[in-house]
C-alpha cells in the first residue's frame, strides 16, 4: 500500500477499508503515519481481544468470506480475526495510532457486535465511531453514502 502512494506521488491520502484493507490501512498507518492524512475504517478494529472467542461470536463465524477450506488457512495462519484478536494489547497512549479515524460500525454486524467498539480510543488517539443503523457486515457496501461521506469529510479537514 505504502508503495503505491509512494508511486503514485500521494502525499497524505486518506485509507478507507474494511475486513483485510482495514487492517491492511491501520499497518500502513502505522508504520508510516506522515503518509496517512485520515483512515476510514470498518471492522475488524482493535480492541476485539478474547471477546472474540465467546459463543455468541463463534457462533457467527459461518459466514467468513471465500471458501471454507481458504478461511481455514488464513486462520490458522495467524492472519484471522481471531489470531489477531487474541495477540492484541493495547498500545501506550503516546503510541497509539496518532491518524484522525472515521471508525463505520453496522449495529447488525455479527463478528464485531458494536458494542466491541468501546476499546477503540485505547488504539487510536483521534478517532470518531459511527453506529450505522441497518448495517451489517459489508458497510461500505451497505451504506456507501456514509462511507464516501466520511472519506470527504477527512479529505476537506
Amino acid at each position: 500500500m505504502l508503495g503505491v502512494l509512494d508511486e503514485l506521488g500521494l502525499d497524505r491520502a486518506v485509507l478507507a477499508g474494511y475486513d483485510v484493507g482495514s487492517r491492511v490501512a491501520q499497518a500502513a498507518a502505522t508504520l508510516r503515519p506522515a503518509a496517512v492524512r485520515a483512515l476510514v475504517l470498518s471492522p475488524p478494529l482493535p480492541g476485539v481481544g478474547g471477546r472474540i472467542l465467546g459463543p455468541d461470536a463463534q457462533r457467527e463465524f459461518w459466514c467468513q468470506p471465500g471458501a471454507f477450506r481458504a478461511s481455514i488457512a488464513w486462520y490458522r495462519a495467524g492472519a484471522g480475526a481471531v489470531a489477531h484478536s487474541l495477540r492484541e494489547r493495547p498500545p501506550a497512549p503516546d503510541e497509539r495510532i496518532p491518524i484522525p479515524t472515521t471508525v463505520l460500525w453496522g449495529d447488525h454486524e455479527p463478528l464485531f457486535p458494536v458494542a466491541w467498539s468501546d476499546r477503540i480510543g485505547a488504539f487510536f488517539a483521534d478517532a470518531d465511531v459511527r453506529v450505522l443503523p441497518g448495517v451489517g457486515p459489508f458497510a461500505p457496501l451497505e451504506a456507501p453514502r456514509a462511507a464516501a461521506e466520511a472519506v470527504i469529510e477527512r479529505l476537506r479537514a
